[in-house]
Protein backbone atom coordinates (compact mmCIF):
# COMPACT_ATOMS: atom_id res chain seq x y z
CA UNK A 1 0.00 0.00 0.00
CA UNK A 2 1.14 3.61 -1.14
CA UNK A 3 -0.04 7.01 0.79
CA UNK A 4 0.78 10.46 -0.04
CA UNK A 5 2.13 12.98 2.27
CA UNK A 6 0.25 16.28 1.25
CA UNK A 7 0.35 19.66 2.65
CA UNK A 8 -1.76 22.61 1.58
CA UNK A 9 -3.42 20.76 -0.97
CA UNK A 10 -0.02 19.41 -2.81
CA UNK A 11 1.28 15.88 -2.93
CA UNK A 12 5.02 16.04 -1.40
CA UNK A 13 6.28 12.28 -1.53
CA UNK A 14 4.70 8.65 -1.16
CA UNK A 15 5.07 6.56 1.88
CA UNK A 16 5.12 2.52 1.18
CA UNK A 17 5.42 -0.10 4.15
CA UNK A 18 8.23 -2.40 3.25
CA UNK A 19 9.15 -5.34 4.93
CA UNK A 20 11.60 -4.57 7.22
CA UNK A 21 9.90 -0.95 8.06
CA UNK A 22 8.77 2.16 5.94
CA UNK A 23 10.43 3.63 2.68
CA UNK A 24 9.22 7.24 1.46
CA UNK A 25 9.92 8.68 -1.88
CA UNK A 26 9.52 12.64 -2.47
CA UNK A 27 8.05 14.59 -5.25
CA UNK A 28 10.45 17.00 -5.84
CA UNK A 29 9.00 19.29 -8.17
CA UNK A 30 6.26 19.73 -5.40
CA UNK A 31 8.46 19.82 -2.56
CA UNK A 32 10.50 23.39 -4.33
CA UNK A 33 7.41 24.65 -5.57
CA UNK A 34 6.02 24.78 -1.99
CA UNK A 35 9.37 26.21 -0.38
CA UNK A 36 9.70 28.70 -3.08
CA UNK A 37 6.16 30.38 -1.86
CA UNK A 38 7.72 29.88 1.54
CA UNK A 39 4.56 27.44 2.77
CA UNK A 40 6.44 24.77 3.63
CA UNK A 41 10.05 24.64 5.36
CA UNK A 42 12.51 22.33 6.00
CA UNK A 43 12.17 22.29 9.78
CA UNK A 44 8.96 21.37 9.84
CA UNK A 45 9.30 18.91 6.71
CA UNK A 46 12.70 17.06 7.38
CA UNK A 47 11.49 14.11 4.73
CA UNK A 48 12.66 17.17 2.05
CA UNK A 49 14.42 15.38 -1.45
CA UNK A 50 13.96 11.87 0.06
CA UNK A 51 15.29 9.17 -2.40
CA UNK A 52 14.17 5.79 -1.39
CA UNK A 53 14.87 6.92 2.49
CA UNK A 54 14.52 3.92 4.76
CA UNK A 55 13.12 3.52 8.60
CA UNK A 56 12.44 1.23 10.66
CA UNK A 57 9.70 3.12 12.49
CA UNK A 58 7.24 6.13 10.57
CA UNK A 59 8.92 8.79 9.77
CA UNK A 60 8.10 11.99 12.50
CA UNK A 61 5.70 13.64 9.79
CA UNK A 62 3.41 10.82 9.30
CA UNK A 63 3.48 10.78 13.31
CA UNK A 64 2.24 13.86 13.67
CA UNK A 65 -0.83 13.12 11.74
CA UNK A 66 -1.82 10.37 13.70
CA UNK A 67 -1.45 11.81 16.79
CA UNK A 68 -3.58 15.14 15.05
CA UNK A 69 -6.76 13.27 13.90
CA UNK A 70 -7.85 12.34 17.55
CA UNK A 71 -11.60 13.85 17.64
CA UNK A 72 -14.05 10.88 18.63
CA UNK A 73 -16.42 11.35 14.92
CA UNK A 74 -13.54 11.13 13.32
CA UNK A 75 -11.90 8.19 14.89
CA UNK A 76 -15.43 7.16 14.31
CA UNK A 77 -15.77 7.84 11.18
CA UNK A 78 -12.23 6.24 10.26
CA UNK A 79 -13.30 2.93 11.51
CA UNK A 80 -9.83 3.45 14.40
CA UNK A 81 -9.75 0.88 17.39
CA UNK A 82 -7.46 1.93 20.10
CA UNK A 83 -5.92 -1.50 19.34
CA UNK A 84 -4.56 -0.29 15.75
CA UNK A 85 -0.96 0.24 14.88
CA UNK A 86 -0.23 3.86 13.83
CA UNK A 87 0.22 2.52 10.05
CA UNK A 88 -3.30 0.80 10.37
CA UNK A 89 -4.85 4.18 11.72
CA UNK A 90 -3.11 6.25 8.66
CA UNK A 91 -4.19 4.21 6.27
CA UNK A 92 -7.80 4.42 8.17
CA UNK A 93 -7.37 7.85 7.99
CA UNK A 94 -6.19 8.01 4.34
CA UNK A 95 -9.61 6.68 3.51
CA UNK A 96 -11.43 9.86 4.99
CA UNK A 97 -12.28 13.16 2.42
CA UNK A 98 -10.48 15.26 5.03
CA UNK A 99 -8.42 17.80 3.65
CA UNK A 100 -7.32 20.34 6.11
CA UNK A 101 -4.87 22.33 3.65
CA UNK A 102 -2.43 23.90 6.71
CA UNK A 103 -0.81 20.58 8.35
CA UNK A 104 0.33 17.30 6.95
CA UNK A 105 -2.47 14.70 5.74
CA UNK A 106 -2.52 11.35 3.95
CA UNK A 107 -4.04 10.23 0.72
CA UNK A 108 -4.33 6.73 -0.56
CA UNK A 109 -2.52 6.18 -3.81
CA UNK A 110 -5.26 6.24 -6.35
CA UNK A 111 -6.96 8.87 -5.28
CA UNK A 112 -8.33 12.03 -6.98
CA UNK A 113 -6.48 14.85 -5.30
Amino acid sequence: MKLFLLFANTRLGVLEKAVDGYVYNSIIENERRLMEVRTLTKSEYELCNSDRRKSDRLFPEFIRIVRFFTRKDILESAGIDSQDSDWIKLVKISKLRIYPGSVFYVQQAGQDQ
